[in-house]
């Protein structure tokens, strides 16, 4: 097993001086080196005919103690928010200064539909007693949250490497689980009394990519057949909607670049539950010699949904990947 790892200092451990003080060390593992590149750089060989974690083990160090990174440092997957380890001393990835203009078309469009809401629910005062609530202005603005959702998964797979003319939620579904979309929870500001909103808690397969999500369901239902599902598109169903096209914006962006201090939208909801995240998934900036900016890699998507990363994508990666490799060999 070789690659990138992290290594948790232990609490009666030595730590590096450092105005942020590390809690954790980046290595860079061989079949015969191991290299601390974070933030002291060492070297361990492994002796002919020795495997490298028996040497790892005997310069006082436990293999368990070593988490492998799902992505190399210095690389990230674009709209697809994760936490960033070293974050006091490397900063927020550039990929939401990239992402700016986007990032504030999004932030616009939800805080149309949040005053939307807020003028429904000036008629319509929200209780569990009145979610079953129905009529035009609540099915428009189930449709128009529901389409910015939907243009919210576009692009995620669209900047990701997957271009296909007519996505369903068959394959939107992918998104499920690199977002852990199914792991947030929102509470409206101004609707504290209607509870947590978990518009992605049962979203799977198995029930239907569509019908194991019913505020989007209903939206289905109710714009292609108004006449028959008029009373499907109510009230619950567009809460779910907007909270979701919320939830969207911070998966993608993180909640500070999505609902900032400098923002409206942070006085319409608050965090309720938030997704927990190994060591393993965060972004880890790249410690080379010229400390190079952060790339993008398309998410490696499952097999079963025909999703893959372009060729020039693979050779991209790799090709970085052995220079970053090569640079920090050079630290010593």
């Amino acid at each position: 097993m070789t690659g990138y790892f992290v290594r948790r200092f232990h609490s009666n451990e030595e730590k590096p001086v450092a105005i942020f003080p590390p809690e954790f060390e980046l290595w860079s593992i061989t079949d015969q080196t191991a290299s601390a590149v974070w933030p002291e750089f060492r070297t361990i060989e492994a002796q002919r005919g020795e495997n490298i974690w028996d040497t790892i083990s005997k310069n006082g160090f436990h293999k368990e103690n070593f988490l492998s990174l799902e992505i190399t440092p210095g690389f990230y997957y674009p709209r697809i928010w994760r936490p960033t380890l070293y974050q006091e001393t490397y900063g927020s990835l550039t990929l939401y200064k990239i992402q700016r203009d986007a990032i504030t078309q999004a932030q616009g469009q939800l805080t149309i539909l949040c005053r939307y809401l807020d003028q429904i629910c000036r008629t319509v005062h929200p209780s569990k007693n009145t979610l079953g609530s129905y009529g035009n202005e609540i099915r428009n603005l189930l449709i128009l949250a529901c389409t910015e959702i939907e243009a919210h998964w576009q692009g995620i797979l669209l900047i990701n490497g997957v271009n296909k003319s007519r996505p369903t939620t068959q394959d939107f579904i992918a998104l499920n689980a690199p977002l852990k979309l199914q792991k947030y929870s929102f509470l409206l500001k101004n609707y504290p009394w209607l509870g947590p909103f978990r518009p992605f808690a049962n979203w799977n397969a198995d029930q239907g990519s569509t019908k194991s999500i019913p505020w989007y369901d209903a939206y289905n239902k109710t714009k292609h057949n108004r006449e028959q599902n008029f009373e499907t598109g109510n009230l619950e169903a567009a809460i779910n909607s907007v909270v979701a096209c919320g939830i969207m914006l911070v998966a993608q962006y993180g909640w500070g670049n999505a609902f900032g201090p400098s923002v409206d939208l942070s006085n319409y909801f608050l965090q309720e539950e938030i997704p927990d995240w190994e060591l393993s998934e965060h972004y880890v900036p790249y410690f080379g010699d010229h400390h190079s900016s952060w790339q993008t890699i398309n998410f490696q998507w499952p097999n079963n949904k025909g999703f893959t990363r372009t060729t020039k994508s693979l050779m991209h990666y790799r090709g970085s990947i052995q220079r970053k490799r090569n640079s920090l060999s050079r630290l010593d």
